[in-house]
Formats: C-alpha cells, structure tokens, sequence
C-alpha cells in the first residue's frame, strides 16, 4: 500500500483531505500542518509521496521538498497550492525535483490520478536503475 504524506498549515485543508482520501483506502496517508514535523517523521518512516503546500510558515514548500529529497529520495514529490506564479512553479521544478504542481482546489479524484501516474514514473526510473547497476 502507497504511504502518503501531506504537508499544509492550512488545518482545515489537510481535514478535507483525510476525509476525501477515506473513498481510497488504498493508500496511508499521513498529515503534518508543518514541515518541521513532516521532516523529523522522514527520519524514522519512508513514504511513496510527498505532497506539500507551497507557501507554510517558517518552511516554504520548495525549501521543505529540497530538505525531504535527501531523506526520501525516492518518493514523489508533488506540490499542491493556491498561488501559481512563474517564480513558483521555476522553484518547484528546478529546486524542488517536484514531479507535479496542482493548484487548489484539487478534488481526491484529481490527486489521486496524479499520485498514480507520479507513482507509475517512480516505478519505471527505478526499473531501468536497477537494470543498469546489474
């Protein structure tokens, strides 16, 4: 089963989340509303994705995906905001790695199509490396 982790400070935004995510229970989600937890879990618990507001307190979302890669570099990094401006989307993609960028608001279903194609590119970068170290 996929583990996910979602990072927001927006409490009721990771709310409505968990409550939409309950239609799939195929995947373990896992809720922060700031990084400095999610970081500090990342340590001790691996997960497939990683999805992350972009503007938080203390952490913005690009800074925070950069600092979890080096934890977690092989799950998917997805970032999920209210704002997309050029400068953003520049940072999630070449600072971040980030596989996708969503803007809110985002349905379950939307998300959840996108987690399985980021998950589906994870899986296919990892065959080919395994392939090749052998």
């Amino acid at each position: 089963m996929p583990r996910i982790m979602i990072v927001d400070d927006d409490v009721n935004q990771l709310k409505s989340l968990s409550r939409a995510f309950r239609s799939f229970p195929d995947y373990i989600i896992t809720t922060f509303d700031n990084a400095t937890d999610a970081l500090v879990d990342a340590r001790t618990n691996d997960y497939d994705i990683i999805i992350s507001d972009l503007r938080m307190p203390m952490i913005d979302g690009v800074t925070f995906l950069s600092q979890i890669k080096d934890k977690q570099p092989f799950a998917g990094r997805i970032i999920l905001s209210g704002f997309c401006d050029k400068e953003a989307l520049y940072g999630a993609i070449n600072v971040a790695h980030a596989d996708r960028y969503l803007e809110k608001p985002c349905s379950a279903q939307a998300l959840v199509k996108v987690m399985e194609e980021v998950l589906s590119e994870r899986k296919m970068k990892t065959t080919v490396l395994s392939n090749n170290a052998g």
